[in-house]
């Protein structure tokens, strides 16, 4: 064999190696033309088993030319042909081409052609027309593919510019394209795109905006979409729901649950302000204080104060009475404790006429202020929530009425189930110089009216300002004293400025009564003992004079109810005498004079104690609106 392991060994058959002849001579052996033919076939053999320089013959195995390089090789032409590094160096990948298609759909003609496509194969290509729309590429007539970008995503408009280098990887089914595209750079376009930015992290086009591998630094301001109710511009991945979002001009709202919870901006856009002082303009909306017991009776034109406090009955001729009561909710009803409870006791069916009853609580002029009400511009829209259990569905009514201008607008609201807690929500419209401007004073300005009946000319149109007009509800208004069965609830009930309502604001029970206090004041015997209320000292035998210093200042001065003044005593001495007569001599804001009589028993100038004597007495004192 010549060729063995990579080496030609020569040989004659009998000798071998570079002295075979030598080694013939020496061991005296004369030439043998069989040695000789060995030896020229041996030759042959090893001449023929080389690549002739011609390439008139092909290798038949692996060609291992060492650490050596192939110089002066000329470019490959064929796909079966060698690439050289002028190849690579000046013309990239090895699949390269201009496209020859139209706009969307690019074709190429690779030389050398490729007989078929296969996963992983790389084509770049020069871009002939811009994309509109989703695209395909054709290489070597082998078939249309579509082209994607981020994985699978269709090839946008703008995404491939005219002229524009692509390059994309065959995945097995679609071109991806692996190339910047241009709405990756500068303003994005579509809904997927790919930013890049460099080492120092500053995002590509923009150095203002960097990201250190934990924050994101924005140097400029940093603008998002308006976003819904339902889909926040600013949300939480775990809950897209809840957020903040813009729901106009210069107003921004607060979302959880896919319901607005509050809402701040400017005094035009009708928003809710941000929290600053009271929410609610309501005192007692939720029920709490109840100093007097369960009224009864009430109907008619007579001013009548509820046992809840603040609450009161305001009505014209109407027969029908009602007792109004503060009743306790049962714990599945609602997010609540206590309720108003108005029973009918005397039904009146009689809707002829001009009739009116209501629930309503006044407010104090000089904490309205501002509503900005009066005013041709930056006056405030009011949002009213509550709850309430009617035993009637169909459609109800609510309304606010203005003293000053007597002005009023009403709004309807629909009961979907009798006798069944609902929480509703209406808003009133800002009045603007509908109305005249609230009086800065302690006097009444502003009702809340819940109508019981409304007939006649307290009826009118719904969500409207209406000038020198009671109206306080529509002709769809429900008579919830048409029978004695009847009782209407209400519960969280909430005043705020704005458009929208929001939480119930609860108010712990010490600060409502103090509020409430304000306006009314009752005093009751404590437990089985008598209850001493007030201090002084006798002026004579049978007259005693006490002070009596309110927690709060009233709102003016107050007037002095006693249920039976010879159920109060007077002690002295470590003995009570029983009074016979109790006025008030001179009554403030602050305080009143109490002057007591008692038929003897009394010593001059000796202190005394002004006590309750039973649990049904009372004494009161009311500025009530």
């Amino acid at each position: 064999m010549p060729w063995s392991g990579g080496a030609f060994t020569r040989t004659n058959g009998v000798h071998t190696g570079s002295t075979l002849w030598v080694q013939d001579r020496d061991a005296g052996t004369k030439i043998l033309a069989t040695r000789h033919d060995t030896h020229d076939q041996d030759l042959a053999d090893g001449i023929n088993a080389t690549l002739e320089k011609s390439g008139s013959n092909a290798a038949t195995g692996n060609l291992d030319i060492g650490s050596n390089r192939l110089t002066l090789v000329a470019d490959g032409t064929a796909k079966t042909d060698a690439a050289t590094v002028n190849q690579i160096q000046s013309n990239g990948p090895a699949f390269q081409a201009t496209d020859t298609g139209t706009a969307n759909a690019y074709v190429i003609a690779l030389s050398p052609a490729i007989t078929a496509y296969a996963a992983g194969q790389e084509i770049t290509f020069k871009a002939g027309a811009a994309s509109t729309t989703a695209s395909t590429l054709n290489v070597n007539t082998l078939g249309t593919k579509a082209l994607k970008k981020l994985h699978d995503q269709n090839i946008a408009s703008g995404d491939i510019e005219t002229g524009s280098i692509v390059t994309a990887v065959y995945d097995g089914t679609n071109f991806q394209v692996t190339s910047q595209l241009a709405t990756e750079g500068g303003t994005p376009g579509g809904s997927n795109t790919q930013v890049q930015y460099n080492s120092s992290g500053s995002f590509a086009g923009d150095a203002d905006l960097t990201f250190d591998g934990t924050n994101l630094t924005v140097a400029n301001p940093l603008y998002l979409p308006d976003g819904a109710v339902a889909t926040p511009s600013l949300a939480n991945t775990g809950d897209l729901n809840t957020g903040v979002y813009f729901p106009a001009a210069d107003t921004v709202g607060v979302v959880a649950g896919a319901t607005e919870q509050f809402r701040f901006g400017s005094i035009t856009g009708g928003a809710n302000p941000i929290p600053g002082g009271i929410k609610n303009l309501l005192l007692n909306g939720g029920f709490k204080i109840a100093q007097r017991p369960s009224v009864t009776g009430i109907g008619g034109a007579s001013r009548v104060y509820y046992a809840t406090d603040m609450w009161n009955h305001y009505g014209t001729s109407s027969s029908g009475r009602y007792t109004a009561s503060q009743a306790t909710a049962g714990a599945t009803d609602g997010p609540f404790r206590y309720c108003l409870q108005i029973d009918v006791t005397t039904a009146d069916t009689d809707t002829s006429g001009n009739k009116i009853s209501a629930a309503i609580q006044q407010m104090e002029g000089q904490n309205l202020q501002h509503l900005n009400w009066g005013q041709a511009t930056d006056d405030y829209p009011l949002a009213l929530s509550f709850w309430v259990k009617s035993p009637k569905s169909g459609t109800h009514c609510v309304a606010l009425y203005l003293i000053e201008g007597n002005d009023s607008c009403c709004t309807e609201y629909t009961v979907t189930s009798a006798d069944t807690w609902e929480y509703i929500t209406v808003d009133f419209p800002a009045p603007g110089t509908v109305v005249p401007a609230i009086d800065n004073d302690s006097n009444a300005s502003l009702w809340v009216v819940f109508p019981l009946m409304a007939t006649g000319t307290y009826q009118g149109t719904a969500d409207a300002w209406q000038n020198n007009s009671e109206t306080y509800a529509t002709s769809n208004q429900q008579n919830l004293l048409d029978n004695t069965g009847n009782d209407f609830f209400l519960a969280n009930v909430q005043l705020e400025l704005g458009s929208i309502s929001t939480s119930f604001a609860a108010e712990n029970v010490g600060t409502t009564l103090e509020k409430c206090m304000r306006y009314f004041w009752r005093q009751t015997r404590v437990s089985s003992t008598n209850t001493m209320i007030a201090q002084g000292k006798a002026n004579t035998t049978t007259t005693g004079e006490f002070t009596m210093r309110w927690s709060v200042d009233m709102r003016a001065a107050p007037t002095l109810t006693v249920s039976d003044v010879t159920e109060f005593l007077i002690r002295h001495t470590n003995t009570t005498v029983q009074t016979t007569g109790l006025t008030a001599a001179a009554a403030g804001t602050k305080s009143a004079l109490l002057i007591a009589t008692v038929s003897s028993g009394l010593t001059a100038d000796e202190a005394v104690a002004l006590q309750i004597r039973l649990d049904d007495d009372y004494i009161e004192f009311s500025a009530e609106l």
